[in-house]
């Protein structure tokens, strides 16, 4: 698409595998060819910026990562004039290991600020976060991620604030300052409060605090609760109506499989798949073809819509709105952005948007069934119960009440929606399920798509082979309960559309609002798939402790380059690897989800195996590619 702009005569987008992309830019015969790149990036950036907005932020390009191509240096052609893109990329292999190996930042802003200074302290805040949004007018109480801000483009704020924050009084421990507390402190007041409070004498915290943090959840809660109208009866639908399902993120991981396990049925008769992005049929068709998914997208069958569920009628035409109210008889609402360091408020337009897919649910005509793709995340808390007598750490498959059980913000949004839903239920009439998933590995099948790689295992295993050692285990999470992506869309798909037995008590489709655990019901440790990551590695890889793992991953952290988050990528998620570690020292242990229901609801979870070192083989040549 950057291509396409009228002063470049092509781009090449570089990086694969690595944090962040680039791009190369070819610029075209005529009057830009006789500017410098500074100015040849200001021409096309509205362009980029447009590209980007269409974009995760992992992919999105940066002004410094764009390289412009000298007019000595031609992009490499076929006879046919086609576009050699491999060879051109090594052409500038130089240009691209400058951009890619350049270290971090130097602040430079040569001041020094007493945290107890809360007027200076809260300017030279908003000054940094101005700096890593773009946003000048950025409000005192307005979210950095928000306004464009990502984990990249942090860094340098945490590294300003890290160089000028100082005490008189105690020594102050900069490692506090670190990636977990900016998603934790999104704004310029909240991070003031924070920096303000570490020159202060630290204390355990206190049971007023945890009530604290209740009310605050509540609150949240409250706010989208009372948004439902007083009157909301959502009545039983038409069973006879034609099965049309309404999904929505359809374009991602999860979605492209959850779309490709409805295509595949023969009783679903229309899905409508409601997306962010403009171009969501060009990138589905992408991810299908990129993971070995139905491609056979008839229009009859299939409808995408570009749409935003937090505003009103999903930002859709009326007459649009008015056909899918008219169509759907099912909602499998997939749509969140799956980003475990953004806080709470970050995730107020998914919330909002749960609450118009209850009032769509009342206003439709066939009075929709809501089947939510929620998280372990929502009760990872759970084995915080160790404090009783006789503990339970498997999570039972049951609704949870208790906020306090979600982790995070990503948790704490999936807890709130699934309480949402579940009053919409009680109060209104809403049917449907909350379906709680656990940790999604890669595709079963071959030729599948790629495991995400910025995800946690990945992580563990690209670093793993950079530093060549191997954990011999995971602390509270060495029993393997992993589902496959495709068959988690499966069990899904099943859960939402295959009719129960009604002699079957047991099933919780019986009630307006099903509770069910999705994760592989056959475990298998750690230690058994092991050899089948060291036969992968070239040079071998020999298995260590945990905590010495952890310790040389930490003794990395000096190393502060693109080439260091490139191979050693594990060093981004650092406060996660140290939290599993902290939890197993304070004797917190592993919590599984428990599917005993589940699998008597779902042929698919019923017939799962364990996952295999054939699996596990081919997700570790499937990175390789």
């Amino acid at each position: 698409m950057i291509g396409s702009h009228p002063h470049l005569s092509s781009a090449v987008y570089v990086g694969n595998g690595r944090s962040q992309p680039a791009a190369i830019l070819e610029v075209a015969d005529g009057e830009l060819s006789k500017l410098n790149a500074d100015q040849v990036i200001d021409a096309v950036w509205p362009l980029i910026e447009e590209v980007n907005s269409l974009s995760p932020s992992h992919g999105q390009l940066h002004k410094s990562h764009l390289i412009i191509a000298d007019s000595s240096k031609r992009f490499l052609r076929t006879a046919k004039c086609t576009l050699r893109r491999r060879e051109t990329a090594q052409l500038f292999e130089s240009e691209m290991r400058e951009v890619f190996e350049a270290p971090a930042r130097t602040p430079n802003y040569g001041i020094h600020i007493d945290v107890a200074l809360s007027d200076e302290l809260q300017s030279f805040v908003r000054m940094v976060y101005q700096k890593a949004t773009g946003c000048e007018s950025l409000k005192l109480d307005e979210d950095i991620f928000l306004v464009g801000a990502d984990s990249l483009n942090i860094q340098d704020a945490i590294s300003d604030l890290k160089a000028a924050v100082f005490s008189p009084q105690i020594c102050i421990d900069t490692s506090w300052i670190n990636q977990k507390a900016v998603y934790a402190n999104p704004t310029t007041l909240t991070m003031t409060r924070f920096l303000g409070s570490l020159g202060r004498p630290q204390v355990p915290a206190a049971p007023e605090q945890l009530a604290e943090r209740q009310q605050f959840l509540q609150k949240v809660y409250e706010q989208f609760r009372q948004q439902f109208p007083g009157g909301l009866r959502i009545g039983i639908g038409e069973t006879s109506a034609p099965t049309t399902v309404l999904l929505t993120g359809s374009t991602g991981n999860l979605g492209s499989y959850l779309l490709d396990a409805l295509l595949r049925r023969s009783d679903i008769n229309t899905v409508i798949c409601l997306n962010r992005s403009k171009n969501a049929a060009e990138r589905q068709m992408m991810s299908a073809a990129e993971k070995g998914l139905c491609m056979d997208f008839n229009r009859d069958r299939i409808i995408f819509m570009h749409a935003d569920l937090s505003q009103p009628q999903f930002g859709l035409e009326q007459h649009d709105y008015e056909y899918i109210l008219s169509r759907t008889t099912v909602i499998i609402h997939n749509q969140w952005p799956v980003n475990f360091n953004l806080p709470l408020s970050s995730f107020e337009p998914q919330l909002q948007g749960v609450v118009n897919l209850v009032k769509f649910a009342g206003e439709g005509v066939c009075s929709p069934r809501v089947f939510f793709v929620s998280s372990i995340a929502a009760v990872n808390n759970w084995r915080r119960q160790i404090h009783l007598d006789s503990p339970t750490y498997d999570i039972p498959e049951r609704h949870f009440t208790d906020l306090l059980l979600a982790s995070g913000g990503y948790g704490q949004s999936k807890a709130i929606a699934a309480d949402l839903l579940y009053y919409a239920s009680s109060q209104c009439g809403l049917r449907g399920a909350i379906v709680r998933l656990g940790q999604v590995a890669g595709a079963s099948k071959c030729g599948g798509g790629v495991w995400n790689t910025n995800e946690w295992f990945p992580s563990l295993i690209s670093t793993s082979q950079t530093m060549g050692v191997l954990p011999e285990m995971l602390p509270l999470l060495n029993e393997i309960d992993w589902i496959p992506v495709d068959s988690a869309a499966q069990v899904f798909v099943e859960l939402a559309l295959d009719s129960y037995t009604p002699s079957s008590t047991a099933d919780p489709r019986q009630r307006n609002m099903a509770l069910f655990n999705v994760a592989n019901p056959n475990t298998i440790p750690w230690g058994n798939l092991i050899p089948a990551v060291q036969d992968s590695a070239q040079d071998g890889l020999k298995t260590v402790s945990f905590p010495e793992w952890l310790a040389m991953l930490e003794s990395s952290m000096p190393v502060q380059s693109e080439k260091a988050f490139v191979t050693l990528p594990a060093l981004k998620l650092l406060d996660f690897f140290r939290g599993l570690q902290e939890g197993e020292h304070e004797g917190a242990k592993q919590t599984l989800l428990q599917t005993e229901v589940t699998v008597r609801s779902s042929l698919c979870l019923a017939k799962m195996g364990a996952i295999t070192k054939k699996m596990m083989t081919a997700w570790l040549e499937r990175w390789k590619a």
